[in-house]
């Protein structure tokens, strides 16, 4: 909790190797200017067998180099086989809400299927109440492929036969559009 974070290496916080339930609250990211990290830059990361965790009332902002990717990252990546006391499980149950993430280089948030294996899936995780803008990707991308792919809408639904994040739904679902005097306010799923 309030933590300050300015300009690391790859990511601000990084939650994963079985280290699930994390809560991460009130943190300010920012800053990020170098190029030269690791395979992901991002402000907050979950992955690597990671379950459960809460992300919430974070702001993520002018995070403008090339290599960041996302304020928010969860990916399908598993651990290294045949590290002791690891264990193999989805990337799932993520409580994502009322983060505000503004003016990054990448989306807002992402799914991505990076280090993808048979064994460790990317789904069940739940975004609510966010605010995204001024990113230069998608607010919420649920199909990143890899690592190295562009934020793309996709088609894919739950009906398909092919794979991917989130239960394959892999676009958000908007149910109605509400227009106020100061806002425009979407709610979906």
């Amino acid at each position: 909790r309030r933590n300050y974070i300015e300009n690391v290496e790859q990511v601000g916080i990084d939650l994963g190797w079985n280290a699930d339930s994390n809560y991460v609250e009130n943190n300010s990211i920012t800053g990020f200017i170098k190029t030269n990290c690791g395979p992901v830059q991002a402000g907050i990361r979950a992955a690597l067998s990671s379950r459960r965790d809460t992300i919430i009332r974070n702001r993520i902002f002018n995070n403008t180099s090339s290599a960041f990717m996302s304020g928010i990252w969860i990916d399908q990546s598993a651990p290294p086989t045949g590290t002791i006391g690891l264990t193999f499980h989805d990337n799932e149950f993520h409580f994502i809400a009322e983060n505000v993430i503004y003016n990054n280089s990448g989306s807002g948030i992402s799914l991505s299927t990076f280090t993808p294996t048979t064994t460790v899936n990317n789904r069940n995780n739940f975004f609510s109440q966010n605010i995204l803008y001024d990113n230069t990707g998608l607010g919420i991308d649920l199909q990143f492929v890899g690592n190295t792919g562009a934020p793309l809408v996709t088609v894919n639904d739950n009906a398909d036969a092919d794979a991917g994040t989130n239960n394959i739904t892999n676009f958000p679902v908007i149910d109605s559009v509400k227009k106020t005097p100061s806002h425009i306010i979407i709610y979906g799923k």
